[in-house]
């Protein structure tokens, strides 16, 4: 209720309300979704992944996959965006350096983008003062207004013919 440009993006876009990620994890869902494994059935593979249906499907239509995340090295070097983020990297410097990528690349592309920490735990964010510290409710709140600002703030830089996907694993609650 509180990320105003995502709202505006479902009134013309595509809203799943019910759809399901094999665990609220993201690195089960990279794997189930990226490699076809079942969720705790290689909990503990750290193999790259290097031969996904999925990227060569992506592939296959003219597209170069590129990951733009830190905090997942599971992917081959060949499909890394070039910029190395930790888990302390805000949103804003994720998207800028995959719209980087973007303007750096010939071919068409598929940019995969994990934003942190605004969207985990602990929810930190840039403005954030000392007695943000002490309501979570809270700071889940502001944490998704900014994200939700710089979601906004980046996708006025993409095409009208980009094809956005904004998701979450994570799932929905009452209660953020």
């Amino acid at each position: 209720g509180n990320m105003p440009f995502l709202n505006k993006c479902r009134q013309s876009g595509i809203n799943f309300t019910n759809a399901f990620t094999a665990m609220p994890f993201t690195h089960e869902t990279y794997k189930t979704i990226f490699k076809g494994t079942l969720p705790l059935s290689d909990y503990f593979d750290e193999e790259k992944i290097s031969d996904s249906k999925l990227i060569k499907g992506i592939e296959k239509y003219g597209y170069q996959f590129k990951i733009n995340s830190g905090y997942m090295d599971w992917f081959e070097a060949a499909y890394e965006s070039g910029v190395w983020y930790n888990q302390g990297t805000s949103c804003s410097e994720i998207l800028w350096g995959g719209l980087l990528c973007l303007m750096n690349m010939e071919e068409p592309a598929f940019i995969l983008g994990h934003l942190l920490p605004e969207g985990h735990n602990p929810h930190f964010y840039s403005d954030m003062v000392s007695n943000d510290f002490e309501g979570v409710k809270n700071r889940i709140y502001a944490a998704r207004e900014q994200m939700d600002k710089q979601l906004e703030y980046y996708a006025d830089f993409l095409s009208d013919e980009s094809i956005t996907i904004y998701m979450s694993d994570h799932g929905f609650d009452s209660t953020p």
